[in-house]
């Protein structure tokens, strides 16, 4: 009874941490049970450091829902700025993600995309893109196609359409922030440390 707790303590744990951090769960089962059965012994000895028990199926249950807690808050903590600054600061331009999109998106604001297929510009909002892929399927809302400076569809003032664009198949991909978009000061923060550099 007690490794089963271990390991769903630990599997909810884990789940949520990659759930937070957009990071692939792994398919590996013996990995999943190790790592689960890990987490699960840890958060269950700290448990076990409080004196006070509301008995053992409360216990069990609440140390499990503190588990999912504690992840979510570290998975917000590993993805927020504070993380990001300290790359920064150690020159380090790798983030820790595996996928590029994690990096470039900014969540707080709209922002807006162009997908280039030969001729054809789609321009609309990113309304929403596949996860876990370096080519995702992205969706865009309030769009327009246009064909050089034609336009062949315009669907910007539609709120009742959306477009799925493969981006594997286009010939590249722009990303449009809004001025307060946080994305934008760590730009400006990564083009001013090149100018000291080169300057």
């Amino acid at each position: 009874m007690v490794l089963i707790m271990y390991i769903v303590t630990g599997y909810s744990f884990l789940n949520t941490l990659h759930l937070v951090t957009l990071k692939e769960n792994s398919e590996d089962i013996e990995h999943i049970l190790t790592g689960s059965l890990v987490i699960g012994f840890i958060c269950y000895k700290i448990a076990s450091l409080i004196p006070h028990s509301c008995g053992e199926v409360f216990d069990c249950l609440g140390i499990t829902l503190s588990s999912v807690l504690f992840a979510y808050l570290l998975g917000l903590f590993l993805n927020s700025r504070i993380i990001l600054k300290a790359y920064n600061f150690l020159k380090i331009r790798e983030s820790g993600k595996k996928y590029l999109w994690d990096d470039v998106m900014d969540n707080s604001i709209s922002m807006m995309v162009n997908v280039y297929y030969g001729k054809l510009k789609y321009n609309g909002y990113l309304f929403g893109y596949e996860s876990y892929s370096n080519s995702p399927n992205v969706v865009l809302a309030s769009y327009i196609v246009t064909s050089k400076d034609n336009i062949i569809e315009d669907n910007s003032q539609d709120k009742t359409k959306l477009i799925i664009l493969d981006t594997r198949k286009s010939d590249k991909v722009e990303i449009i922030y809004k001025e307060k978009s946080k994305i934008c000061n760590d730009i400006r923060a990564f083009c001013k440390d090149r100018e000291n550099v080169t300057g």
